[in-house]
């Protein structure tokens, strides 16, 4: 895709999901933020990791998912 922009990189995340916004890397942001601000690209084959943890495996029983919220909001059956 870089190639199809002149002057453009890609700043790989190494994370699961498609997004920088379920697993947030201060590795990513610090790119990002510097990007924002100067303008600055980060360098060619900058790749970002993230912690260890998974925010699509379940930490919560199937049962207990979404209760608390479901209650606050009126839903809970």
């Amino acid at each position: 895709m870089a190639a199809l922009f002149p002057g453009s990189v890609v700043l790989k995340q190494d994370a699961v999901g498609h997004g920088t916004m379920a697993a947030t890397s201060e590795c990513s942001t610090k790119y990002m933020t510097n990007f924002m601000e100067t303008g600055k690209l980060p360098p060619l084959n900058t790749t970002c990791q993230v912690p260890e943890n998974n925010p699509f495996l379940q930490s919560v029983p199937a049962g207990k998912r979404g209760l608390t919220l479901r209650r606050t909001m009126g839903m809970a059956v």
